[in-house]
């Protein structure tokens, strides 16, 4: 009896789509929602002790502006390099620049676990710039009861092709109570982060004010939700046309299904903060047709998901135009008998 086999050959290879961080959802306590610029708000309770350059912090500030402080509040907008004397001192700065908590924006804290192993996570989501673009991303501050640990983490850099969105014009690192001491991750930076990026901040001993700076540190899968029946949306993942695709000028375009999605928006903008985007609803559908696109032209585009809670925003990606796109990948069945070798063309 004859045996086959079945190959199914693309004739272009596409690359593989990452998987998605997996993430534990927790309630989070708001600090603030909805939009603002230069705001401050606090102190909070972190539940324990947690010791910074030596000195005990039970309480934290935060910051529209991308700050958690210690002692006081702080307003400031202009990012300084680390360690500088002149206010705000006592912080840590996961991310310092003229931000703001945009419309459907949060800042949330929660604390977790069991003595003497609890975290303290503070979390800045649907962050934007000031006054524009809308769109920067969300990040995390999390500290670690004993070991006196922190953590900052970047859960989603929207526009990766803006250097303002990695970092640009923003302070990361950590400061002492006088601005005579601190450590400096990056200051002004345009390639300073990522999506998925972690970096620990780790005193030498519990209370030691020598502190390692580790920017390969184990991301944290952890999320805040106002609303723990129906948390915000997952991060849509858009399948096609992929990052750098040579497009005709019909496109169907498709994505991932996010968790917790209620509907969609699709955006297609000829500018990479999607200024002026043509905004599209495709409703609960994973694709959407777009027709007349002009040709010879630079697109980005983008997929938010919605839901009664909130809307979570996505990384953009972006295509080309062209009235000679290369050949669509098309699927080919080859049939071979078993033990037979077939060179196949591709």
């Amino acid at each position: 009896m004859r045996k086959f086999l079945i190959l199914i050959v693309p004739i272009f290879l596409a690359a593989s789509l990452l998987s998605a961080q997996t993430e534990t959802t927790y309630p989070g306590t708001i600090a603030k929602e909805s939009y603002v610029n230069n705001g401050s708000y606090g102190p909070f309770d972190m539940g324990f002790t947690f010791t910074f350059f030596g000195q005990p912090q039970t309480q934290f500030y935060v910051t529209s502006n991308g700050l958690v402080t210690f002692g006081a509040g702080s307003t400031a907008s202009a990012n300084v390099t680390i360690p500088t004397a002149t206010a705000p001192n006592n912080y840590i700065a996961p991310f310092w620049d003229d931000l703001t908590v945009e419309e459907s924006g949060t800042i949330m804290y929660t604390t977790i676990g069991a003595a003497p192993n609890r975290i303290c996570i503070i979390q800045f989501r649907n962050m934007g710039f000031y006054p524009f673009p809308v769109f920067m991303g969300t990040f995390q501050v999390i500290l670690y009861e004993t070991s006196n640990k922190i953590q900052v983490q970047y859960r989603l850099v929207v526009d990766v092709t803006s250097e303002r969105n990695r970092g640009g014009n923003a302070t990361i690192g950590i400061e002492n109570s006088d601005g005579t001491a601190g450590f400096l991750y990056a200051f002004n930076d345009p390639g300073a982060i990522s999506k998925g990026l972690a970096i620990s901040f780790t005193p030498e001993t519990p209370t030691s004010s020598n502190y390692t700076v580790d920017d390969g540190a184990m991301y944290a899968g952890v999320f805040l939700t106002k609303n723990i029946s129906l948390p915000e949306p997952g991060i849509t993942t858009l399948v096609s046309p992929a990052q750098g695709a040579i497009m005709a000028d019909s496109i169907t375009f498709e994505w991932a299904e996010a968790s917790n999605a209620s509907s969609y928006t699709l955006l297609v903008s000829n500018y990479p903060d999607l200024t002026d985007a043509t905004v599209y609803y495709p409703g609960t559908n994973l694709e959407y047709k777009v027709t007349g696109l002009i040709l010879d032209t630079t697109y980005y585009w983008g997929v938010f998901a919605t839901n009664a809670t909130s809307t979570t925003w996505c990384e953009i990606k972006s295509f080309e135009t062209s009235s000679t796109p290369p050949l669509a990948a098309l699927e080919r069945t080859i049939w071979v008998e078993q033990g037979d070798e077939r060179l196949i063309k591709l």
